[in-house]
């Protein structure tokens, strides 16, 4: 029994500890911060824009969107970015000009640059209409290091008779935080 005793009081210290705890520093915020995207004033007209999102699984996404576009037979741009303040993962188009019979899409991702587009498969299939806000594409990002500007670049859209659409863009900064 005597034995016992001090077995029982130092399980009963440990009891709940797993050796991973630290105290925090005094004055610390207990809980980090999450990385967050502070997307630029959208513009008015015809426009591209890129804006951050909390998916389901609580990882921040950084979305394109477009509106007041018209009837677009392509579009194309690059998202510009600091690789050394975070990697783009993945990235997907939606399916925004047509199903895959009626539209191609590219995607394309290097550090510092994800390379995105869509066009319709033929002058014939006329264009689709981009006129409400929509998403146009989707990067998946890994957690930042750092803080970085994310911008819009070589913004093209495109009509079935081959005229340009003049686009204003607008991008954002991407601020590092704690665990997402």
């Amino acid at each position: 029994m005597r034995t016992a005793f001090p077995l029982l009081v130092l399980l009963s210290l440990t009891a709940g500890c797993d050796g991973d705890e630290t105290s925090p520093e005094p004055g610390a915020d207990p809980k980090p911060k999450k990385a967050s995207f502070e997307r630029e004033a959208e513009p008015n007209g015809p426009r591209l824009w890129l804006d951050g999102a909390r998916g389901a699984d609580g990882r921040l996404r950084i979305q394109v969107y477009g509106a007041e576009l018209g009837q677009v037979f392509g579009w194309a741009a690059h998202v510009r970015y600091d690789a050394g303040a975070f990697a783009v993962e993945t990235g997907a188009l939606t399916e925004t000009l047509g199903q895959t019979t009626e539209a191609a899409r590219f995607v394309s991702l290097a550090e510092g640059d994800a390379a995105l587009g869509e066009a319709r498969r033929g002058a014939a299939l006329g264009g689709a209409a981009i006129d409400e806000p929509t998403v146009l594409a989707v990067l998946e990002i890994g957690e930042p290091e750092a803080t970085s500007d994310v911008a819009l670049d070589r913004v093209m859209v495109r009509r079935a008779d081959g005229s340009w659409v003049g686009v204003a863009t607008a991008g954002g900064v991407l601020t590092e935080g704690g665990a997402l």
